[in-house]
């Protein structure tokens, strides 16, 4: 019976995310099919994927499109499915506070020569500039590292309180999620000397 509703359910949809691009790269052939997930899944499954303009930081790319010399408004709006003109301007609000903009909404010189040309999110640019300025650009570099990636403290469900206990242990001198970053990197870097950085 399962494997009929899905028979038919790629009949109907071949758009359907489960079956996504095996139309286009040559995959389709007679048999059967295995997914591992629950039909209530499968059934929940969007008919297509959020455009990426929709379901990504809009930060950076508006930067990017001030370095072009266009109106962020009037370039976002444009797309076939833009954010909402509040998103946009929230953003924008964001950049002029951080200093990438200035109140007309042009590019300032630490927007233009320097959070536009770094492959980060504007704000963990300006931590590395800020660092850099301070004289700290190492602990600012690993915690910028950190941060632009998934948070290393993040397990499986079953083992939350281990990720709890570990990530309590490297911020334990002064509660701080940026220096546990950077306190479990260093002790990473300390463990891979020693030829044990997989257990770590």
């Amino acid at each position: 019976m399962a494997t009929q509703y899905l028979d038919d359910k790629y009949e109907r949809d071949y758009e359907n995310h489960a079956f996504a691009g095996t139309d286009r790269v040559g995959r389709v052939q007679p048999g059967e099919c295995y997914h591992l997930y629950p039909q209530c899944v499968f059934e929940a499954f969007a008919e297509s994927q959020l455009p990426e303009l929709l379901r990504t930081p809009l930060n950076s790319l508006c930067l990017q499109i001030k370095s072009l010399h266009e109106s962020i408004g009037d370039f976002i709006s444009a797309a076939l499915q833009s954010p909402e003109p509040l998103t946009v301007r929230n953003v924008v609000n964001f950049l002029k506070m951080i200093g990438a903009l200035d109140e007309n909404e042009n590019l300032t010189y630490l927007g233009k020569f320097f959070l536009s040309m770094l492959p980060v999110d504007p704000k963990l640019g300006k931590m590395l500039i800020l660092g850099a300025i301070v004289y700290c650009f190492d602990p600012i570099l690993k915690i910028v590292a950190g941060l632009s990636v998934r948070d290393p403290f993040l397990l499986p469900q079953d083992k939350k309180n281990l990720a709890g206990t570990a990530k309590s242990r490297f911020s334990a001198k002064d509660y701080s999620d940026h220096m546990a970053l950077v306190r479990a990197y260093e002790g990473w870097k300390d463990a891979e000397r020693e030829g044990s950085a997989y257990e770590y």
